[in-house]
């Protein structure tokens, strides 16, 4: 499932609070990784200037039961102080980083910014990230899904009412 934002909401200050927010969330979701990987489930979560991309596959049954666990905890973000420092120094360490990044990274970013309508400058970005804290972040985990348009694919042993139902949860 595709979870978009309108092009109005997209701004600096947000698309550093969605990269936070996905590292978040993500960080958070470790507890059912290895529990999922051991039930022949996988999910991804990604956050970005458009908005939060989610994807669960495996068994229909417990792809659906996970995908609704992850739905109920989207906008709950529950790591401590400690673990978001962490992952807000790295994230901030890797912006900073950027201009010695490989070549090809340096041509994507720059690629970007020919082909896409907003594209922010890492150094902007650090700047605006070293001032975020926690309950920022929190926050904005409660506004991330209010005007979306969601969009979503269902496929393989699923059916037409076990998909709107995966639909509806989200």
């Amino acid at each position: 499932f595709q979870l978009r934002w309108p092009a109005s909401r997209v701004n600096l200050e947000s698309a550093v609070l969605m990269d936070l927010y996905g590292s978040s969330i993500n960080e958070q979701f470790n507890e059912y990784a290895y529990p999922a990987g051991q039930a022949g489930l996988g999910y991804s979560i990604s956050a970005g200037l458009e908005g939060v991309t989610l994807h669960v596959s495996g068994y229909s049954s417990s792809a659906l039961e996970l995908l609704e666990e992850i739905v109920r905890n989207l906008q709950k973000i529950r790591i401590d102080e400690k673990r978001f420092s962490n992952l807000k120094d790295a994230y901030v360490r890797s912006l900073r980083d950027f201009p010695k990044s490989p070549a090809w990274q340096i041509a994507r970013h720059r690629a970007r910014k020919i082909r896409w309508e907003t594209v922010y400058e890492p150094e902007d970005m650090a700047r605006v990230a070293e001032g975020v804290r926690l309950q920022h972040v929190r926050d904005f985990s409660a506004t991330v899904f209010q005007r979306v348009y969601m969009q979503g694919l269902a496929h393989g042993n699923l059916s037409q009412s076990e998909a709107e139902r995966a639909a509806r949860s989200v």
